[in-house]
């Protein structure tokens, strides 16, 4: 496999917006962070495999399907449980998701079936509706309180996740689309992280 150079150049702003996004929460949502966490390694090695040294790809495969199809799917689905009007005062240790038992048993769950579809019953059906059905707490916080950030991030990981394709040349723009995938990507991080920042403040 050669190199594509200007995917390892797109996957550097995504790289920078998972560790801002990363730093950001580090304080606020534990398992947020660290979920950013994962798309950087992603991003990192997304660098790597297409910028230097092609034999990454196993690795890159691996680490970008985990932190879609579990860390990031599970604080989506945590939004399920982020209260009405953010951090609860007293109650927050009881109800926040982020960095406690409800985050921790989906992240369990989410492990379980990423290897039970990966490497038991391979479903490549699963990858690409699962971190869809995961998303749809993150739509009706987004619906429901039509936070401004809450709304970009939404929608632009909708279109990357429903109508950006990581194959091909985008006809209309004339890049790869999964170049145009990354770059879309990068705003909507941000975009999410500060939605996580405002509702959980």
């Amino acid at each position: 496999m050669s190199l594509q150079i200007t995917t390892a150049i797109s996957d550097v702003p995504v790289a920078l917006s998972a560790a801002y996004a990363a730093w950001s929460l580090r304080k606020t949502s534990a398992f947020a962070s660290f979920a950013f966490s994962g798309v950087l390694t992603a991003a990192a090695l997304g660098v790597i495999r297409f910028g230097f040294d092609p034999s990454f790809r196993p690795s890159h495969e691996f680490v970008s399907a985990f932190s879609t199809q579990v860390l990031m799917a599970t604080v989506f689905l945590s939004f399920s449980n982020i209260p009405k009007n953010g951090k609860p005062g007293a109650r927050r240790s009881a109800v926040l998701p982020y960095g406690t038992s409800f985050s921790w048993l989906i992240f369990a769950l989410l492990t379980a079936a990423f290897a039970f579809f990966r490497y038991v019953v391979p479903s490549p059906l699963y990858a690409e509706v699962a971190p869809i059905v995961c998303f749809m707490p993150v739509a009706y916080v987004a619906l429901t309180r039509r936070e401004p950030f809450t709304v970009v991030g939404a929608l632009l990981y909708l279109l990357i996740g429903v109508v950006i394709t990581d194959k091909g040349v985008n006809p209309y723009l004339g890049v790869l689309n999964l170049d145009l995938f990354h770059y879309v990507l990068t705003v909507a991080q941000v975009a999410f992280a500060h939605a996580l920042l405002r509702l959980l403040r």
